[in-house]
C-alpha cells in the first residue's frame, strides 16, 4: 500500500486533472490524502465530486491557509501506508512516475527517492525560465 498526499491551495482549474492523473497509477488499495489549506474557491467541492466515486480519496480541509508544510504534516500524520509519495495540486504525474519512484524501495538503503519535474510551459516562455530555477 501507498499513500499520495496532494496540498493544495485554489487549484479548482487543474486539481481535477492532478488526482485523476495519481488515480490512474495506483492500485485499488493504496490511498489518496488531499490537503486543501484555505482553499476559497472551488477546488474543495470538486475534490468531494471526485471522491464520491473513488474511496480511495481523502480529503481533509485547512479554514485557514498554514501552508505547505502544514499540509505536509497533515498527509503524513493521517498516512496509513510507510511510503508516501508526494506531489501537488498543480502537477500531472507523467506515465508511470509512481512505479518508477517506487523500483527504488526495493533496496532497503533506500529511504527517500524524488522524481524529475517537467515544466509544460514552452520555453520561450518568460515563466519558462523561473519555473526551471525553482526546480
Amino acid at each position: 500500500m501507498i499513500t499520495v498526499g496532494i496540498p493544495t491551495y485554489n487549484e479548482e482549474k487543474v486539481i481535477s486533472k492532478a488526482i485523476h492523473s495519481t488515480l490512474s497509477q495506483i492500485s485499488k488499495k493504496d490511498e489518496v490524502i488531499v490537503v486543501a489549506s484555505g482553499c476559497t474557491d472551488k477546488t474543495v467541492p470538486i475534490v468531494k465530486e471526485i471522491a464520491k466515486g473513488d474511496k480511495r480519496i481523502k480529503l481533509i480541509i485547512e479554514k485557514e491557509r498554514k501552508g505547505k508544510a502544514s499540509a505536509i504534516n497533515l498527509i503524513i500524520k493521517n498516512a496509513k501506508s510507510d511510503i508516501i509519495v508526494q506531489t501537488d495540486g498543480d502537477v500531472t504525474l507523467g506515465y508511470n512516475s509512481i512505479k518508477r519512484l517506487l523500483k527504488h524501495f526495493k533496496n532497503k538503503k533506500v529511504g527517500a527517492v524524488t522524481g524529475n519535474p517537467c515544466p509544460l510551459i514552452p520555453q520561450g516562455n518568460l515563466f519558462y525560465d523561473w519555473t526551471i530555477m525553482s526546480y
